[in-house]
């Protein structure tokens, strides 16, 4: 242990249901979206009703990306990660490129793991400019530091960040018809 503090980690059960429910949403969407447009199965059309469309799917983005969102702030290393998912990223919408080539089936400029990726690195790095400006305490003080008397000061940070990514949302298909038609992919 060499006079390190080590911290047991524990998982919060909540996040996780809401995480998988949230997968589980995602996975029957995508699922019915290409039994639907891929072997053009009339039975799971719905997918493209209003209510589906404009209020089912948000529901479920939302929640995925709140969860997404709090799971970054338990995160020990938010900025490693999201570096992670933005190369991740990267390589989806190449290798989208790359099969658009043959099949003409679309390309994935900015979806999901793009806009995760993307709130990862913007929110780690705002987290530790908050920090340094002490604003908000470090969550894995080092042994090293030394105790500061900061007065905390709430930060709301992340709650404006999960009403106007859910605003967003809501309002993408409002946007989405003015915007320029970049691709055939009918999940973008």
């Amino acid at each position: 242990m060499n006079g390190e503090l080590l911290v047991k980690r524990r998982r919060i059960p909540e996040i996780d249901l809401l995480r998988g429910i949230a997968l589980c949403l995602m996975m029957f969407h995508h699922t019915i979206g290409d039994l639907y447009d891929i072997y053009g199965v009339e039975a799971v059309a719905f997918q493209y009703d209003s209510w589906f469309y404009q209020v089912g799917r948000p529901i479920v983005l939302a929640v995925f990306l709140g969860v997404s969102g709090i799971s970054s702030r338990f995160s020990r290393n938010s900025m490693k990660r999201g570096i992670r998912m933005v190369l991740f990223s990267i390589a989806a919408t190449a290798l989208t490129i790359f099969v658009d080539g043959f099949t003409d089936v679309g390309i994935i400029l900015f979806n999901v793991i793009h806009v995760v990726a993307l709130s990862t690195v913007v929110y780690a790095a705002v987290e530790k400019w908050a920090q340094r400006q002490e604003w908000i305490p470090s969550q894995f003080p080092r042994p090293q530091d030394k105790p500061k008397e900061t007065v905390y000061q709430p930060h709301y940070f992340t709650g404006v960040l999960i009403i106007l990514g859910s605003i967003g949302i809501f309002i993408a298909p409002m946007i989405e018809p003015v915007l320029p038609q970049w691709s055939n992919n009918p999940f973008l």
